[in-house]
């Protein structure tokens, strides 16, 4: 058996001199390294097998604490650091804290970013499942996960993604099995795809939950209302390009595929937050008594863009902050807060909020449909009640014209929304500015925290 220390500097000639040795197996010992040098794995490239054809030299650091390795092992968390499209995994080693933490920390290097839709850079068909010359992302980082247990690394493991990266949290973890050890993802302004089911090399292509073979795994996810790269009422995305057959999942649809996929109950608490980025507020759902000890929280950043990753959530930066609190109380073992006292919360977004008739009997529109396909009409959104926060090319919901489907109960009213009520945040924040999106704002307060739903009920109908 031949057995080493991983060395920054030296493992090429200690690699080539364990292979050259007549043994057959080799157990790794797992070494610490100062704070910002971490250990290049260059050795994971080459036992890729094919996986990352145009894998290189420092394409997988790792960086490892001291206090995290007794014996040459250890038990500490595992954090996958994935960078988004056209980033690097050089800054992660400077800015992860990693060592102020006692977590291990994993930087892969994507090839043109991650390979988890249609890319220019790729040779083949995003539907080639048998394609050997682009980048198997998921096996890819399985193989790095099996690499750290041979050498020692016997932790949790949990992956952070931006943007690209949260795409690659998402595919790791659909895919995964449960010897992998994930516990939990951490993806930042990207949700769940809708279609297509697979894309991409190799058998673990899938970008759904496989609901029997997906372990239940812990999701945080931070989402900005407004974003223009990647929509949060879901759909199309200029980042796959010409290709419609990707389809997100409205964000927050994609969060309560999670909830349901670990048991959680199907109504989240809700609570409203301050933050520097877009109108200054937002709202966190987060999702109770999930199974196995599993916790699903979202946070919906009302008016910030793609950059929403980067926000003060009550004046904690979600980097790094919030994150690895949601690390730790999983470490923990710490299980989601109890619900809070009557009265009970608002329901969540996006929920189902007609505009009230003037005319009689509420009607589903004919005509409308979804703006990502005409098949996305009335009766396609009855399917799933989450997609009545979805809008045609107007901006009109089907919250607003499938009254009938998202609202069985509707029926007309005569009341009036408050002229007077403003959300305590902003004298801006009227009835009129609830009703751009009343699915998160109906939830907002006033200073003597009169909820919008009580003072606006025309627009968030609750007449």
């Amino acid at each position: 058996m031949c057995i080493m220390k991983l060395s920054r500097l030296s493992w090429s000639s200690l690699l080539l001199s364990c292979l050259s040795s007549s043994t057959t197996n080799t157990v790794w010992a797992l070494t610490s390294n100062l704070p910002q040098d971490p250990q290049f794995f260059d050795h994971l490239c080459d036992d890729s097998g094919g996986d990352r054809p145009h894998c290189k030299e420092n394409h997988v650091q790792v960086d490892v604490p001291a206090k995290c390795v007794v014996d040459g092992g250890s038990d500490c968390p595992i954090l996958f650091y994935f960078h988004g499209a056209g980033g690097t995994n050089a800054w992660f080693s400077k800015l992860s804290d990693v060592h102020d933490n006692n977590f291990i920390g994993v930087y892969p290097q994507g090839e043109d970013g991650w390979n988890t839709g249609p890319k220019n850079s790729n040779s083949c068909d995003w539907n080639d499942f048998e394609c050997k010359e682009d980048p198997n992302e998921t096996q890819f980082i399985y193989n790095i996960i099996d690499g750290l247990r041979s050498e020692g690394a016997s932790g949790n493991v949990y992956l952070i993604g931006n943007s690209n990266g949260a795409a690659l949290t998402y595919r790791v973890a659909v895919n995964a099995h449960v010897n992998y050890g994930i516990k939990g993802i951490i993806a930042k302004v990207t949700q769940l795809l809708a279609e297509p089911k697979q894309s991409g090399p190799g058998p673990n292509n899938y970008n759904v939950i496989q609901d029997m073979s997906t372990p239940k795994i812990s999701v945080l996810n931070i989402m900005g209302s407004d974003d223009q790269v990647i929509p949060y009422e879901g759909g199309s995305s200029p980042v796959f390009g010409t290709h419609e057959e990707f389809q997100l999942m409205d964000a927050y649809e994609s969060i309560a595929a999670w909830s349901n996929h670990n048991g959680c109950t199907a109504t989240p608490i809700t609570s409203d937050f301050v933050t520097d980025y877009g109108t200054g507020v937002g709202t966190k759902y987060e999702f109770q008594n999930c199974l196995e000890g599993t916790r699903v929280m979202h946070y919906n950043i009302d008016g910030a863009g793609h950059n929403a990753g980067g926000a003060t959530i009550d004046g904690e930066k979600v980097d790094y902050t919030i994150i690895y609190e949601f690390i730790q109380d999983l470490e923990d073992g710490t299980s989601s807060p109890p619900p809070p006292p009557a009265p009970a919360p608002t329901p969540p977004a996006p929920a189902p909020n007609p505009t009230p008739t003037t005319g009689g009997a509420c009607t589903d529109d004919p005509n409308w449909h979804g703006k990502h396909g005409t098949a996305h009409n009335c009766a396609y959104v009855a399917e799933n009640l989450l997609r009545c926060n979805w809008k045609n090319e107007a901006g009109e919901k089907a919250q607003e014209k499938c009254q009938v489907t998202c609202d069985p109960d509707c029926e007309e009213t005569e009341c009036t929304d408050d002229p007077d009520w403003r959300g305590k945040f902003n004298e801006k924040h009227n009835c009129e500015y609830v009703a751009n999106n009343p699915s998160v704002r109906c939830g907002w307060k006033n200073s003597n925290d009169e909820t919008a739903d009580q003072k606006c009920p025309v627009t968030c109908d609750t007449c």
